[in-house]
């Protein structure tokens, strides 16, 4: 059964003795994608989150007493992170045209925009299924794209993909609230408790899909 606060306790309450390094850093690379993010070198940064996520996935995956990744390989981080991108982005493609047809007069807003949400429901709710598949060792963008078998496994597993993505969309949004009010009290909220928010926001889903893909 997936835990949801065990994501919290990895995160916050472990005796791993590098915990604090790692939340640090993790900040640190949210912070500086925020900044470069207008000059389109942030993006950079946004992938290796991604990959560094990919890593903690794989962590829960096989039960590691520490999931939460060491830095220090931005390299593979940011190969991983591009995939993870490059999936998404093709996935996305169906929703996107919808939207492209509607805005063109091509096709009514009546039946894009009914056609166009589902297919954005559907990247959603598959989007644990093809995370697990990039996560593995050896993964190539093709593994993402297997696009029959990601939608059965996802089917086999709804109730489970479904509760993951209400408590991801959940605990985002409160943790982005508590970002916003720490910006507001501290003052220093903008460097330091809005980036560990969003990096906190970006793990706890990979930390979920980890524990779906240790269930299956």
């Amino acid at each position: 059964m997936v835990q949801y606060g065990l994501p919290f306790r990895d995160f916050y309450r472990s005796d791993d003795p590098n915990r604090s390094g790692k939340l640090i850093r993790g900040m640190i690379t949210v912070l500086i994608s925020l900044l470069l993010t207008p000059v389109l070198v942030g993006i950079v940064g946004w992938m290796i989150l991604a990959g560094y996520g990919l890593r903690l996935l794989r962590n829960v995956q096989n039960g590691e007493e520490h999931p939460l990744p060491e830095w220090g390989q931005n390299r593979e981080d940011l190969e991983r992170g591009f995939r993870l991108f490059v999936v998404a982005l093709v996935w996305s493609i169906p929703s996107a045209t919808f939207s492209l047809l509607v805005a063109s007069g091509t096709l009514s807003e009546a039946v894009g925009s009914p056609l166009g949400g589902l297919c954005s429901l559907l990247v959603v709710l598959v989007s644990p299924a093809y995370s697990i598949r990039m996560a593995q060792d050896q993964s190539t963008i093709s593994d993402g794209l297997q696009f029959g078998d990601l939608i059965r496994w996802t089917l086999d597993h709804i109730g489970s993909v479904l509760l993951a993505v209400v408590a991801y969309f959940a605990v985002t949004i409160g943790l982005m609230l508590l970002g916003l009010l720490g910006v507001i009290a501290l003052g220093v909220g903008l460097l330091i408790t809005m980036p560990l928010a969003m990096f906190v926001a970006s793990l706890y889903p990979m930390h979920l899909y980890g524990q779906l893909a240790h269930e299956s």
